[in-house]
């Protein structure tokens, strides 16, 4: 379960699932999809990363899909 907490429609969606770890959704292939901030919505990894920011700390960096045949494997 992760929560919209930006948009930028056509492009991709940043989800957080703790305070320390986002996740980005690809909206490109995703035109019928219109999420709004703060809407909870169930999505599965697809990847994960980690990014360091300017002052040396790192965050773990998930990237997300919501398509029903990741969803249910």
């Amino acid at each position: 379960m992760f929560a919209v907490s930006e948009v930028h429609p056509g492009q991709y969606a940043v989800l957080n699932h703790t305070r320390n770890i986002k996740g980005y959704l690809s909206l490109k292939n995703r035109p019928d999809v219109n999420l709004t901030v703060g809407q909870l919505i169930v999505a599965s990894v697809t990847s994960i990363g980690l990014a360091v920011n300017d002052q040396g700390l790192t965050s773990s960096k998930l990237q997300l899909s919501i398509e029903p045949q990741s969803l249910y494997s």
